[in-house]
């Protein structure tokens, strides 16, 4: 976490990264993608990580 900032300006960025993650979700929906998955972390092992979306195209599947 940078501890350079105050809680209300990290509060401020998450809320602007949440919207930005519905508005691409959103884009990818109504590109006819399907959005099956939202903020999906991988915990174990040595890959630690998160995906903010993951979508199916039906299409290509």
């Amino acid at each position: 976490m940078d501890t350079s900032r105050t809680p209300s300006e990290l509060d401020r960025r998450a809320r602007i990264g949440a919207r930005g993650e519905d508005v691409a979700a959103a884009h990818l929906a109504d590109l006819g993608l399907e959005v099956v998955a939202r903020n999906w972390r991988q915990r174990t092992g040595e890959v630690r990580g998160e995906l903010d979306v993951i979508a199916l195209d039906h299409a290509t599947a």
